[in-house]
Formats: C-alpha cells, sequence, structure tokens
C-alpha cells in the first residue's frame, strides 16, 4: 500500500469509526497528564472525546509508580476508559496472564471481548512485526510490542505519546498515523486547548500535502 492509498483508508476509516473523537493514551503519557494534575473530564470532556488504552498497556500499568497509577486509575474508572483488544485466539506461547487478544466477549457486556482490526491495522501490524524483539521486558511484553500495537491505533483515531520513538514515527510519516507528541505540553495553556490545536494543525498539514 502506497501513501496516496494509506491516507485515503485512514480516512475512510476513521469516518466509519469516529462518533466522538478516539484518543488512545500511551503509557507515558500519564506521567505528564499527573504532573500538571490535568482534569481530563474537564479537558476531554466525555461528550465529545472517547478514551481508551491498548490491551498492551495493562502490562505496563502495574509497573508505574502508586501516585501516577491511582491519577491513571481514577479517570479509568470514571471514564469508564476501555481497553481495546483485538480479537483473537489463546496463545499456547505466552502464560494464561499475558495473553494480548481478546476473545469473542459477552452479550451481556460488549464492553469485554476483543475487536476485528481494520484492513489498514492488519496491513500495518503485519508490516511492523519484524520490529518487535525477541527479548521480553520486566512487563511481560516484547520490545517495541506495545509501539506497533499503538502505531496500528493510529491509522483509525489519535495517539497521545510521550516518545518519539521509531515505530510511531514510521506510523506518521509513512502510514498518515495521527500522533501527537504531549511533550510539547507545557502547562501554559489548558490541556484540552493545546490537543485541539495540535488536531487541526495535523489536519491542515494532511490537507496541504
Amino acid at each position: 500500500m502506497n501513501k496516496a492509498e494509506s491516507k485515503k483508508q485512514h480516512k475512510s476509516e476513521c469516518q466509519m469509526l469516529q462518533e466522538k473523537i478516539k484518543i488512545y493514551i500511551d503509557n507515558n503519557v500519564w506521567d505528564l497528564l499527573w504532573k500538571f494534575n490535568v482534569n481530563l473530564n474537564v479537558e476531554l470532556p466525555h461528550d465529545e472525546f472517547e478514551i481508551f488504552i491498548t490491551g498492551e498497556a495493562k502490562f505496563e500499568f502495574a509497573g508505574m509508580p502508586i501516585e501516577i497509577k491511582e491519577y491513571a486509575q481514577q479517570f479509568m474508572n470514571a471514564r469508564k476508559i476501555r481497553i481495546d483488544d483485538y480479537f483473537g485466539f489463546y496463545n499456547s506461547s505466552l502464560p494464561e496472564g499475558e495473553q494480548r487478544n481478546g476473545g469473542f466477549g459477552s452479550e451481556l457486556n460488549p464492553q469485554i471481548g476483543g475487536r476485528f482490526a481494520t484492513p489498514s491495522e492488519r496491513d500495518f501490524l503485519q508490516k511492523e512485526s519484524s520490529s518487535i524483539s525477541i527479548k521480553k521486558m520486566k512487563t511481560g511484553l516484547f520490545k517495541h510490542e506495545a509501539d506497533v500495537s499503538l502505531g496500528a491505533r493510529s491509522l483509525i483515531a489519535i495517539v497521545l505519546t510521550g516518545d518519539k520513538r521509531a515505530v510511531l514515527k514510521r506510523a506518521r510519516t509513512e502510514w498518515s498515523g495521527s500522533i501527537i507528541d504531549v511533550k510539547e505540553f507545557d502547562g501554559s495553556v489548558p490541556f484540552g486547548f493545546f490537543l485541539r490545536k495540535e488536531l487541526i494543525n495535523q489536519t491542515f498539514s494532511a490537507a496541504i500535502e
């Protein structure tokens, strides 16, 4: 898939999937939000934004400092921030507690279970699978595994991150992914204002390319 085709598919899938603005939060973003005491309920109102974390973020969450974890957890609970898993079956090479995929879910609770990846997400995951190292980290994830997962989400939604990692850079430059570097946020304006400005800038940049 070339860049023009990727952008066209990206736009189509975003229109198809988005009613509210969908935001995926990289685990390192919680540090900055906590530092500036950002109230997500105020800055990203529920009627305008829908917030997610990836399934891989579950593994990283356990190692966060307690004060940042408590800060994040209050919004996870209050906003009912969803863990977005892809649909897949049990992987016998991984322990029970380290399974990556979501199953069929439940009719009684549609919030659980995995979803099918979009075509562009599948293409990205396949292309970037070689970026994932065989080295397993303390979190239980393989090196760069979380980056690849977030990069795929950037093709259908907005990804907030505090790192300039190679996988996410490629997602943005080669796949037209929507990725916002929150390290540019210095607390001088409300976080919601910062985010909306970045969204406008990205939309404008995409329109003139």
